[in-house]
This record gives structure tokens, C-alpha cells and sequence, in this order.
């Protein structure tokens, strides 16, 4: 029990350490500041966004048989709508968007 409560402290303490940092912009005035705020909240969504790909991705297999019904008329792009909705957009925002932008603009 002991053993448990110091980890929990350390944790705690080594969590909220980034919502204190500060970034200097001194040295590059174009790279827009990231918060510590905005590390601590991508730390909890980031999970979560490779939760939802994940999910996603099972939609996606699974929704598949009655997106080939869809399919048959025009337009012919309704695998590429479905991808991009339930895996793609995700994954971008697990993987590859900068921390502190929650824009969704910014993912495409």
C-alpha cells in the first residue's frame, strides 16, 4: 500500500511538471508557444485517437459489405468516403498533427 501511494505521487508530480514549463519563443518568433497545459492534454488524447482508429478500422471492415452495395452506383468513391471518415481522420490526429492544434482544419 505504501509502494502504491509513492508511485502515485511520483506519477502525479512527474505529470504535472510540463503544465509549469514554459516554452522560450526568443530565439525562434515564427514557431508558435506550446503550453504545458497543451502537452498534459495531448497526453490524454492521444490514446484516445488511436482508440477511435482502431475502431475505426473494425467499422470499417465490418461496414464494408454494405459499403460495396453503394459502391455499384455512381459515384464510384464511397470505400474512399468511408476510409477517410472512420480510419484516415483518426490517424491523423493521433499521428501527425502538432501538439496544442486541435483544429480539425488542420487535418486534411
Amino acid at each position: 500500500m505504501k509502494v502504491l501511494k509513492i508511485a502515485m505521487i511520483t506519477m502525479t508530480l512527474t505529470c504535472s511538471i510540463p503544465s509549469y514549463a514554459e516554452s522560450s519563443s526568443l530565439n525562434e518568433p515564427h514557431k508558435p508557444t506550446v503550453s504545458g497545459n497543451d502537452i498534459l492534454i495531448d497526453m490524454a488524447l492521444r490514446p484516445v485517437g488511436l482508440i477511435a482508429t482502431i475502431a475505426g478500422a473494425a467499422l470499417y471492415v465490418g461496414l464494408s459489405p454494405f459499403t460495396a452495395f453503394s459502391h455499384a452506383f455512381p459515384p464510384h468513391n464511397s470505400f474512399q468516403k468511408l476510409g477517410k471518415v472512420l480510419v484516415i481522420t483518426p490517424a491523423k490526429f493521433t499521428f501527425s498533427r502538432s501538439v496544442g492544434d486541435y483544429t480539425h482544419e488542420s487535418m486534411y
